[in-house]
């Protein structure tokens, strides 16, 4: 089953807004996870998936400084 959470095109104030969210979301997840485990390897693990995710949106941020240009975001999902 596949879900397609994002097709379109957007401006680059939108993506970053909505890219930005989905990062921060997906931050928060991992943060409340680190409290659940007690092996440090998976906190380390968890640790470094927070980090990428912070350099990618950097990166991203860099990228997008140009307000007239736009990006097409497509996100589907799929569950195996």
């Amino acid at each position: 089953m596949e879900f397609n959470l994002i097709n379109g095109s957007y401006t680059s104030n939108e993506a970053m807004q909505l890219i930005t969210k989905i990062a921060e979301t997906k931050i928060t997840f991992l943060e409340s996870k680190i409290s659940t485990f007690q092996n440090e390897e998976d906190i380390k693990s968890i640790e470094k998936k927070i980090i990428a995710l912070q350099q990618n949106l950097m990166a991203l941020r860099a990228e997008s400084t140009d307000p007239l240009q736009s990006f097409h975001i497509s996100c589907t999902v799929a569950f195996t």
